[in-house]
């Protein structure tokens, strides 16, 4: 049979019997059932092992559990005791993990302030922070990959520049490990600085030209209060996810995650309350940050594209005179497919291969005729 071990001290500052302790605990009805349904009544067999190890039957949502128990006095001291617990089972770890959480649950709750309980061996943290980490690593890459969705296509080799705006702290490392390895050294108290902390646009740089104060005497007070609220503190998140993330309460959630984290990080206590939590909240949160991401990158295709076909429209605006014609056509063309982009890529592409496949100058008459699609 598989088997979870978690091993405690008990210890107080009056003498202790912690098999008695337990027996209270979870054999209070050692009489028959009245009849074989009756709930309140385990079923309770005393197992003995050897001399030091006893054990019972312990049953959880109507599975039954072999339970055995094993307590060493210190030092021949009565006040102090090393108690092994185990649980066996034959298959589904996970719900025999949720039934020996409970029954060390009841443990804690009977044992009030009778004695204290250090736990020096848990199998049951291990298990379930084995079970988490995979997810805590894909929820910290799918944070790295959305804030490099905004900066990098924006912002290229200066990225780490632009990022240190949201970010009090520097970042170290030469120039090839800052655009490469930046985010790696950052934890996940920085990225959820870099994301929600509140920041102004304005600086020494922007100050003058932000409030127009070349005119601002001449400003309404209705203009001025506009400006005003414009440019209040605001974070990254309001300003550029939050229209293409719908995650309630993100901020919260992420520094939820990133406290049930830090207990598996620091390898302390985890329960099966942490475990369903985080269990919870990982499975909500990364299928959205993901879905963020590509939906920013779609933002930043979909603008690109728009720069090109205006760059397009303006060197077909210098053509010579014999192609006005031509030039009308183009244009048309382009702004229809500017106002009705559904896959930019492959718009961009029909129209640059129909302009070069024309020898005679004329428009490929497709492109007209996908826009005239779209607007059916």
């Amino acid at each position: 049979m598989k088997q979870f071990e978690n091993i405690y001290y008990f210890f107080g500052s009056e003498k202790l019997d912690p098999d008695q302790f337990i027996k209270d605990v979870f054999m209070k009805n050692t009489e028959t059932p009245k009849t074989e349904t009756d709930p309140k009544v385990f079923q309770k067999i005393i197992i003995n092992v050897d001399s030091r190890q006893k054990g019972f039957i312990y049953n959880y949502n109507k599975i039954d559990y072999e339970f055995l128990y094993s307590c060493h006095k210190v030092k021949f001291d009565e006040t102090v005791y090393r108690v092994t617990m185990t649980l066996k089972y034959t298959n589904n770890k996970e719900r025999a993990a949720y039934a020996f959480s409970k029954l060390i649950n009841d443990i804690k709750r009977a044992k009030e302030d009778k004695f204290n309980m250090i736990l020096i061996k848990d199998s049951l943290s291990i298990y379930y922070t084995k079970r988490l980490y995979s997810k805590l690593a894909l929820y910290e890459r799918s944070i790295r990959a959305l804030i490099t969705a905004i900066f990098i296509p924006a912002y290229k080799d200066t990225w780490t520049e632009k990022l240190k705006d949201s970010l009090d702290k520097d970042i170290k490392g030469n120039k090839r490990e800052r655009l490469e390895l930046a985010l790696e050294e950052l934890d996940l108290s920085d990225f959820e600085s870099i994301l929600f902390d509140q920041r102004l646009n304005i600086n020494v740089e922007n100050y003058y030209m932000v409030f127009e104060l070349q005119k601002i005497e001449f400003l309404t007070k209705e203009e001025l209060i506009s400006i005003i609220l414009e440019n209040k503190p605001i974070s990254l998140w309001d300003k550029q996810i939050s229209k293409y993330a719908t995650i309630e309460n993100a901020e919260k959630r992420m520094q939820k995650i990133r406290d049930l984290r830090n207990k598996i990080a620091h390898n302390k206590t985890f329960t099966d309350r942490n475990y369903r939590n985080l269990k919870e909240e990982l499975n909500y949160i990364i299928p959205k940050i993901n879905e963020a991401e590509m939906k920013i990158l779609k933002s930043h295709d979909r603008e690109t594209i728009i720069q090109t076909i205006k760059h397009i429209s303006e060197l077909a605006s210098s053509l010579q005179l014999p192609h006005i014609e031509t030039i009308n056509k183009m244009n048309n063309s382009m702004k229809q497919l500017q106002k009705n982009i559904i896959n930019p890529a492959e718009r961009i592409q029909n129209l640059l291969k129909g302009i070069l496949k024309n020898e005679h100058g004329e428009i490929d008459e497709s492109i007209n005729e996908e826009t005239d699609d779209e607007n059916d």
